[in-house]
């Protein structure tokens, strides 16, 4: 009974951190994401004109939106 009780507290850590894990690699991916297309928008920026500075600042409120609203994991 005593190694049935280790096992679940062992596998509830595990559950705990693959979850934290999974979360930290989809901010990641997220932020990645919204740095290539800002990135793209910068390249493109000449060609558009004033339109860019639109797109631009579409992406960056979407960024700080999503930076408020996304939950810190250690």
């Amino acid at each position: 009974m005593v190694v049935t009780a280790i096992i679940g507290l062992l596998m509830a850590a595990g559950i705990v951190v693959f979850t934290s894990t999974q979360n930290k690699a989809r901010t990641a991916r997220i932020k990645a994401d919204f740095d290539a297309i800002y990135k793209s928008i910068e390249q493109i920026g000449t060609r558009m004109k004033g339109k860019a500075v639109l797109v631009k600042k579409i992406v960056f409120d979407l960024w700080e939106k999503m930076e408020r609203t996304t939950p810190v994991t250690t």
